[in-house]
């Protein structure tokens, strides 16, 4: 359904599935997805432009917060190997209510991780 926001004409779609599973779009010259509760796993695929090739960024709720990988395609093949994309996650501790970003990566040498931030979210 078209609409008009401060001169800017978007788009919007609702989509509901069962229980918390619902997905909002809001398409304009950016794109907003709200994604509901009840969905863990969230693939955007970027589709290539002039200077990359197609991009796919994955979203995995985890009970402790939350991991965003990236995975590169080439010719319809990821550039990563299963398991070896960059990932950062966000993860919460819940007594402490500390958050914490790492920036993870795997290769045949072993696993990585680097702490990139950390926040006290109680006040």
């Amino acid at each position: 359904m078209p609409m008009s926001d401060s001169g800017h004409s978007f788009a919007e779609a609702m989509l509901k599935g069962e229980g918390d599973r619902s997905v909002a779009v809001q398409l304009g010259t950016e794109l907003t997805l709200e994604i509901g509760a009840g969905i863990e796993v969230s693939d955007v695929l970027i589709k290539k432009g002039a200077f990359i090739s197609d991009v796919r960024i994955r979203i995995t709720r985890s009970t402790s917060g939350m991991e965003v990988s990236l995975h590169g395609l080439l010719e319809g093949e990821e550039w990563t190997l299963p398991g070896s994309a960059p990932r950062l996650t966000v993860s919460v501790n819940n007594e402490t209510k500390v958050a914490s970003i790492h920036l993870l990566t795997e290769s045949e040498a072993g696993r990585q991780s680097l702490l990139i931030d950390q926040m006290n979210l109680s006040g």
